[in-house]
């Protein structure tokens, strides 16, 4: 790729027609865009997306069916119902029990919309695109064996709280999220370390967003998966870690509390 030349205004991507990020073969036989899926050939590691736009003797190996995307998934109504049911439902103890568990504030749970499942005593979560379109439940049992009511699709752990722009902190799943609501940060959760992509970029168009990583490995080779998605989607992503002695930001608040957390955290875009 070292020949290939980043898009310009006077030569914008012919895929996406942007001016910034997207590279074009020498011959412009080819065109790498991280923007657009739809349609490419396959996803070039650390770059975007092939497009073939003339089939050359360099592509004549290439396997020339064009990738398509699934839509995002949709509102589901019947969902929503059992969900607002559930919630309506969740008494002041079961928020307070899953509060101490997870060492998280009652408000951030509330925030999440928490709920409470009698007959398998399991707590529920709502997972979203955009902030109100529910796609799924995460049923989380009190074994901690996580799962998703039927008919759900991986979606988005969504704040009532969620701001129109600014800095928001993306972290994974429910419980890494609560922990920094209950930091006093705008957050916003994912369903795991590898999904959720094209929700985030849709939810955070007007956002800045910094990426809580875990320390593991899947967690890291995650988040930056993600920076180089969300680069060229969102106005800006940076990254934050937690000290080498925390795995997750849900350890790092309960070893250091949240002041110390949060003052590290605004720091990102100090």
């Amino acid at each position: 790729m070292a020949q290939w030349k980043r898009v310009t205004r006077l030569s914008p991507c012919p895929i996406c027609k942007k001016t910034d990020w997207c590279l074009i073969s020498p011959d412009r036989s080819a065109v790498i865009c991280p923007r657009i899926e739809e349609g490419s050939t396959r996803y070039v590691e650390g770059s975007g997306n092939l497009h073939i736009l003339r089939v050359t003797k360099e592509w004549m190996d290439e396997k020339h069916i064009p990738r398509t995307i699934k839509p995002l998934p949709e509102h589901n109504e019947v969902l929503a119902i059992r969900a607002r049911n559930w919630i309506t439902k969740c008494e002041r103890n079961n928020t307070e029990e899953l509060s101490k568990k997870l060492c998280v504030s009652e408000e951030s749970l509330k925030l999440l919309n928490l709920g409470w499942l009698d007959n398998s005593n399991s707590w529920i979560f709502p997972m979203l695109r955009k902030r109100d379109r529910l796609i799924g439940i995460r049923v989380r049992p009190r074994n901690g064996k996580k799962f998703a009511i039927k008919g759900s699709r991986n979606g988005l752990f969504v704040p009532n709280n969620f701001p129109d722009k600014g800095v928001v902190y993306i972290c994974e799943g429910e419980s890494d999220t609560a922990a920094l609501l209950t930091c006093g940060l705008n957050a916003v959760g994912r369903p795991s370390c590898n999904s959720g992509d094209r929700l985030l970029a849709e939810l955070l168009v007007n956002h800045e967003a910094v990426i809580c990583m875990d320390r593991d490995g899947v967690g890291r080779k995650g988040a930056l998966s993600l920076v180089d998605y969300l680069k060229c989607h969102i106005q800006d992503v940076r990254i934050l870690e937690p000290p080498e002695k925390y795995n997750d930001m849900r350890e790092w608040l309960h070893g250091e509390g949240k002041k110390q957390v949060y003052s590290t955290a605004i720091q990102v875009y100090g």
